[in-house]
């Protein structure tokens, strides 16, 4: 099957872990703007806004080929340029009245976090664990399609204005994967995670 590549990078959110309530996580959207949270034990680092563009050929006009089926061993289905400039805008599933009162975005990053930026990201299609779930023993859930960075969408150590604390413990500079389109959990996997509540 083919599919545009804008729509798959844009039709839901692309995530690093699995939590709803502190995510870490990108999305982009059709008209060139996105968000980009990392929220990490109740601490908001970064909860902006960004805008986008892709550098070289339209994204409406590339199309990839996925399969039907998603293949135990990762295949390369495209990879594409694109500019990035993170905003100081809040990203808009945060409460406007809470806002005040958040340490976040600006208040950690320098200004050369806030310029436009340029990344390769490659998409790949398979099964995946989202990365913050790759050493977990519990049941998580596995994904179709995996967009990596290069490099990472979150800001070098240089651009942290504390990278002693926080930011080093997580190296969040390091963080250049996320995981989009939840599978059902093969038969072998419904054993494993059996298995592990036992």
């Amino acid at each position: 099957m083919y599919e545009a590549l804008v729509s798959i990078l844009t039709e839901q959110r692309w995530t690093f872990n699995e939590d709803s309530v502190r995510p870490v996580e990108i999305c982009f959207n059709k008209n060139g703007t996105g968000e980009l949270y990392c929220i990490i034990e109740f601490q908001i680092f970064i909860a902006a806004e960004f805008d986008w563009k892709a550098l070289g050929p339209s994204l409406e006009e590339r199309k990839v080929k996925t399969n039907n089926a998603s293949p135990d061993t990762p295949i390369e289905l495209a990879q594409v340029e694109i500019e990035l400039t993170l905003s100081t805008r809040p990203a808009s599933r945060l409460e406007p009245q809470a806002i005040s009162n958040l340490c976040m975005n600006q208040d950690w990053l320098t200004d050369d976090a806030f310029k436009a930026k340029k990344f390769t990201i490659t998409l790949e299609q398979g099964r995946f664990t989202s990365p913050n779930e790759i050493h977990s023993y519990e049941s998580k859930p596995r994904y179709e399609l995996r967009l990596v960075f290069s490099p990472s969408v979150f800001p070098p150590e240089s651009e942290w204005k504390e990278p002693r604390n926080a930011a080093a413990a997580y190296r969040f500079w390091e963080w250049n994967e996320f995981c989009s389109r939840e599978l059902s959990p093969t038969w072998m996997e419904r054993v494993g995670n059996m298995c592990s509540l036992m």
